[in-house]
């Protein structure tokens, strides 16, 4: 096949050309050292002692999919796994803003007992999807962000994205084409690989 004839069948990514689908995936970052029940989006949360048998097992997950990308959440819980995976891919890892979680603002280390018993986080309850949260976000401007993210994201690259449990349901309404409160229904388990086509 001629140069020109695989470039109209492939896709660039790199300094290579690739002849099949690309895939999309996405990891949740493993379990933080937080007592259950504390809100947490953009505080950085540590680790816990779980890390090492989440990380194994997400390597071994990935271990037969070629990346060409990794892009990860600026938050240390996620940055960890990314350069875990991003060593064993002999790539680096590209930090984008737009794959934190939801940023919960003055609510941040609180928790959801707390969080209920202001008049504010009564108001963001009855409405979670569209209400900001104190000083922070709603769910329509993270569902913003990472719609921003893909229309820039590289469909040329198989890549993969380590970010976290609000990210993961933005894609699922985005290219999973679920409702707001369907994705928000479906639970997103920490270390748990999710794919796209």
């Amino acid at each position: 096949m001629s140069r020109r004839a695989d470039a109209t069948a492939g896709h660039a990514c790199g300094n290579y050309l690739r002849l099949t689908g690309m895939s999309l995936y996405l990891v949740r970052h493993t379990p933080v050292a937080l007592p259950k029940g504390v809100c947490y989006g953009w505080l950085d949360a540590p680790l816990s002692e779980e890390y090492p048998h989440y990380a194994q097992q997400i390597i071994a997950g990935l271990s037969k999919v070629q990346l060409d990308e990794i892009y990860s959440s600026p938050s240390s819980r996620c940055i960890v796994l990314a350069e875990e995976i991003a060593q064993t891919k002999r790539l680096s890892i590209r930090q984008d803003e737009r794959l934190r979680e939801l940023n919960f603002g003055a609510w941040e280390g609180l928790t959801w007992q707390e969080v209920y018993e202001q008049e504010a986080g009564r108001v963001w309850f009855a409405d979670y999807w569209h209400a900001k949260t104190a000083g922070g976000e709603s769910h329509d401007d993270l569902l913003a962000r990472v719609a921003d993210f893909e229309a820039e994201r590289n469909k040329g690259c198989q890549t993969l994205l380590v970010t976290h449990a609000g990210v993961i349901r933005a894609y699922r309404i985005l290219l999973g084409k679920l409702s707001p409160s369907e994705a928000m229904a479906q639970e997103v388990n920490f270390g748990e690989i999710y794919q796209y086509e």
